[in-house]
């Protein structure tokens, strides 16, 4: 008796056929929480939608870490048998999650102001606060500022780096302008919690 097996994505979860002999076809819609990993998606942000543990290997053994529920991850890698490599940039560990664990991210993606607007906050902690300006030059005019610990949105696609190596990000709010993000080596924003 041959089998063949075959996942769709789908809107509302992951279809998967079985076509038998006779090409009698049964066909089940999975759970929309159900991830199956492709290469189009290395790279994107999830989050862990409970508290999970970050193992070593896809197998629940050797826990490496845990994580609370909300932590962003990167998809580093493709999903087997319902496990997917991830990085955790917050504490900067790579490892196996079950893609069962795993929801979009809900700072990322389209929030409004561009499909590329991405959540981050201000980590830098000094007293000023960050100048947001005009320009990514810090002779171009001041249009605002940001505190310790206060939430942006940026579009990490639009990035400059001056003379003196200093990279610049785009701010698209809560103010729109250009920001110092220090130099190699160095961040003023970090993810989102």
């Amino acid at each position: 008796m041959k089998y063949r097996l075959m996942s769709l994505l789908s809107l509302v979860g992951v279809a998967v056929s079985v076509t038998v002999p006779g090409n009698a076809i049964a066909q089940q819609i999975l759970p929309d929480n159900t991830q199956i990993a492709q290469n189009s998606i290395i790279g994107q942000c999830r989050a862990v939608n409970r508290r999970v543990s970050l193992y070593s290997s896809p197998a629940a053994a050797n826990p490496v870490v845990s994580l609370e529920a909300n932590t962003e991850v990167v998809l580093r890698g493709e999903g087997n048998n319902g496990w997917i490599v991830v990085s955790v940039p917050a504490i900067n560990q790579a490892g196996f999650v079950q893609t069962v664990n795993l929801k979009n991210c809900a700072n990322a993606g389209n929030n409004g102001n561009t499909p590329n607007s991405v959540c981050r906050r201000i980590i830098y902690g000094g007293a000023e606060g960050m100048v947001v300006r005009a320009n990514p030059s810090t002779n171009s005019q001041k249009v605002g500022s940001l505190r310790y610990d206060q939430r942006l949105n940026i579009d990490p696609s639009k990035t400059f780096r001056d003379s003196l190596k200093r990279e610049w990000v785009q701010v698209l709010s809560p103010v729109n302008g250009w920001m110092s993000n220090g130099f190699p080596g160095t961040s003023n924003v970090g993810l989102c919690p």
